[in-house]
């Protein structure tokens, strides 16, 4: 890897900063109480971050963490009247100081999926769109000097998909339309939050794109058919938001299958949205085959929930009947390395050749019978180096890759999964079963990975 090559690590604030500082509440602080006291007190908790970042930042330096990906906290800094509390950014304030007196650069996400309790669907209404950028305003004013990387929004389509499309994830609802305009929303907000920016801080020098994530899906066979599966299930799960960026438009295949469903850009939105990005973030995690089906399905583990659509998604391909890769401890998580080499060589071809930074790339894995165990993590080891090994191929082959961060640095609350899933490469000890409760445990990954960093 070419020296200036950034390796780093992430975090974002809803998963380990607990609610400490009497944070109002979130959107996701309102939905897993729904699921229960458990998961309730899971995120008030966190990993206590907010209590314990210098430690954390201490512990991140000393392990060679020169890049450390984190969100803020939105109810933290606002007040739903829109108004700032300053306690919130006198405390990134402090995480920033800490971050940089020990050689760490912040790479930091206005926004990743905890929307303060505003009003019932905020992302789905206009009114978000001025909240939004208020929200990055008083952000770039006072928290903006010295951050060279910002993305604005993490996972559109996650939140989009899940939380209004699914209802598996916060606010909880289901709704085709909504789960498109929530979409187009994130969009708009996005490319407000750049232009102002670029109109009123650009003297600070930062650098600005969104987190995409993206599988890559492999056709099934090499049936024309399933090739023409594969490409439209990819303008589904990364065009639906990198082609307006790059291209100025959504993919015409998912205008064709959604029609009205799918909202349309005014000239000036085309206009803002189209180049607004510096780099181009991508989040990816794992990898699919798409088969095509004459018996069009109305929803699928890719597509979008309500309309049918004329292939399916499959973890075996029709040659070798195998599965796409081993399974992680999460069900959806497959490890899958030449699919990194290939989407990243899809973003080149497709979107002019951008300056790619990987801002998440992870796997889980379950707790096992003791501490020993579980810090032993090499599938953990094996796959940092297959992913890697995978970028590098494609860097071989020209994409121009800038960047790697494995997420997460520290075991956190994966959301609806709670602590049960560990993709860090530290362990936290939340309830103190081998001593101190939230201590922190360096696993063989971390090791490994500093002698990458």
């Amino acid at each position: 890897f070419p020296p200036s090559f950034a390796f780093g690590v992430g975090t974002s604030a809803w998963q380990i900063e607990g609610n400490g500082g009497d944070r109002p509440r979130s959107v996701w602080d309102a939905f897993v109480s729904e699921l229960g006291e458990e998961k309730r007190v899971e995120a008030e908790r966190g990993i206590g971050f907010h209590e314990r970042y210098a430690a954390d930042a201490q512990m991140m330096a000393d392990a060679g963490v020169k890049h450390f990906k984190m969100s803020l906290s939105w109810p933290r800094l606002m007040r739903a009247d829109g108004s700032a509390i300053d306690e919130g950014f006198e405390y990134y304030q402090n995480v920033f100081g800490a971050l940089r007196e020990r050689g760490v650069e912040p790479h930091v996400t206005l926004f990743h999926w905890d929307t303060p309790i505003v009003c019932e669907g905020a992302w789905v209404k206009d009114e978000i769109l001025k909240d939004f950028e208020k929200y990055a305003d008083a952000v770039f004013s006072r928290l903006g000097k010295g951050i060279k990387y910002w993305t604005t929004i993490s996972e559109p389509k996650t939140v989009a998909e899940m939380g209004y499309g699914a209802g598996l994830h916060a606010p909880g609802r289901r709704s085709v339309e909504e789960q498109l305009k929530v979409g187009h929303n994130m969009l708009r907000a996005h490319a407000l939050a750049v232009a102002l920016y670029r109109e009123k801080y650009s003297q600070f020098g930062g650098k600005l794109s969104i987190n995409l994530n993206s599988a890559w899906v492999e056709p099934a066979s090499d049936s024309p058919d399933d090739v023409r599966a594969a490409a439209n299930a990819m303008d589904e799960e990364l065009g639906w938001f990198a082609d307006p960026i790059y291209k100025g438009d959504y993919p015409a295949s998912m205008r064709a299958r959604l029609g009205s469903f799918l909202p349309e850009f005014t000239e000036e939105e085309r206009v803002l949205v189209k180049g607004s990005v510096d780099y181009f973030a991508l989040n990816h995690y794992t990898s699919y085959f798409a088969k095509h089906v004459t018996d069009a399905q109305a929803s699928s583990q890719l597509g979008l929930s309500g309309r049918p659509q004329p292939w399916e998604i499959t973890l075996e391909s029709e040659k070798s009947k195998k599965p796409i890769g081993k399974e992680a401890q999460s069900d959806w998580l497959h490890i899958v390395p030449w699919g990194l080499e290939k989407v990243l060589l899809h973003i080149k071809d497709r979107y002019d050749d951008p300056a790619i930074m990987i801002s998440e790339n992870g796997v889980d894995i379950a707790e096992r019978g003791d501490i020993a165990e579980t810090l032993d993590d090499t599938t953990r080891v094996k796959f940092i180096d297959a992913y890697l090994g995978a970028a590098r191929e494609a860097m071989r082959k020209g994409a121009n890759v800038v960047g790697y961060f494995y997420w997460s640095m520290f075991d956190n609350v994966e959301w609806v999964d709670g602590r049960s899933k560990r993709f860090g490469l530290v362990y936290v000890d939340y309830d103190g079963k081998y001593g101190e409760k939230m201590k922190r445990y360096p696993k063989k990954s971390l090791e490994h990975f500093s002698s990458y960093m």
